[in-house]
């Protein structure tokens, strides 16, 4: 059982003899109100925690703080490994893309809760987001064939949408765009991008320009998410008013990219670069400084440092 943002699990033989005095690592999903979507965020951190026991001898706390809406935070586990006195912190967001969650508020947060309680010098490194893996977009394709598969169902008659979550960040949706037109070009009748917010088109207004192609018998509707939480139940509740409107056609729904090993391999190898990154005496290779400043009281200095993996 979790206890309060704090991983427990067994030691098993290392691979690696490094040991990280004064490091906590902190990993953070984006949180939900859906008890589902929790669970599955804590199952990836456990075996994430899991796969790292495995090569490392001795390894820092590990904690998890939620973005946003679920406990705990990540503003109450920054404060807590703060005042703890770490002076090397490993925040890892567990998303997709680097938006501006990434960009903007997980180095904001991280910058208060140093300046209100550090009172020692600390650097905090903060890994980049899943980006454009060709295992992810492998699995995502798996995602796809399992349901055409289920619902023996062929490309050739069936219209594909694929639904991110959306961002204003433009970069960001340049990789939607790029895992899109990677996922999709596998002989469907029709493709749609479409996104739940903060970008268009959204998704209520394609799903509606599907139903009024020809030639096609089904509809393939992907959510690009790692996880269940609100957006995917209100996908189910759109898709079934479609079963309504539209009843010639067959509405399908993928599932999340959860679970999945890749997801866990490739979360590991970022917390296992950014620790052994962080012993080193110089920044990591493409690493940019965030913020610098002084802590509680000028009492030591700090870094804010966005890793580029």
């Amino acid at each position: 059982m979790l206890g309060p943002g704090f991983l427990v699990v067994r030691t098993l033989p290392p691979m690696y003899d490094k040991t990280f005095p004064s490091t906590a690592v902190i990993l953070v999903p984006h949180g939900t109100r859906e008890q589902a979507g929790v669970n599955q965020s804590l199952e990836l951190c456990v075996e994430v925690f899991q796969e790292l026991n495995r090569n490392f001898q001795r390894l820092p706390p590990f904690y998890v703080g939620f973005l946003e809406i679920a406990r705990p935070s990540l503003e109450e586990m920054l404060e807590s490994v703060v005042r703890n006195g770490n002076q090397k912190v490993i925040v890892v967001p567990i998303m997709l893309f680097d938006a501006d969650h990434i960009k903007k508020d997980i180095p904001d947060l991280t910058r208060r809760a140093i300046e209100s309680y550090a009172e020692k010098s600390v650097t905090v490194y903060i890994t980049s987001a899943y980006g454009m893996r060709w295992r992810l977009l492998g699995l995502a394709m798996e995602r796809q064939k399992e349901v055409l598969a289920d619902g023996n169902l062929t490309r050739e008659q069936t219209a594909y949408v694929m639904v991110a979550r959306g961002t204003s960040d433009e970069a960001a949706l340049r990789q939607v765009e790029t895992v899109y037109e990677l996922i999709g070009m596998t002989g469907y009748a029709h493709r749609k991008l479409c996104y739940f917010a903060a970008a268009e088109p959204r998704v209520e207004d394609v799903l509606e320009q599907v139903a009024q192609l020809e030639g096609i018998r089904s509809v393939l509707v992907q959510p690009y998410l790692l996880f269940e939480g609100y957006l995917t139940n209100h996908l189910r509740d759109l898709l079934e008013q479609s079963r309504q409107k539209w009843p010639h056609l067959r509405w399908v729904q993928t599932d999340v990219l959860w679970p999945s090993s890749s997801l866990v391999h490739i979360l590991a190898e970022k917390v296992s670069d950014a620790l052994l990154g962080s012993q080193r005496d110089t920044l990591p290779h493409d690493a940019r400084v965030l913020v610098e400043g002084v802590t509680k009281s000028n009492s030591g200095s700090y870094r804010i440092v966005a890793l580029p993996w």
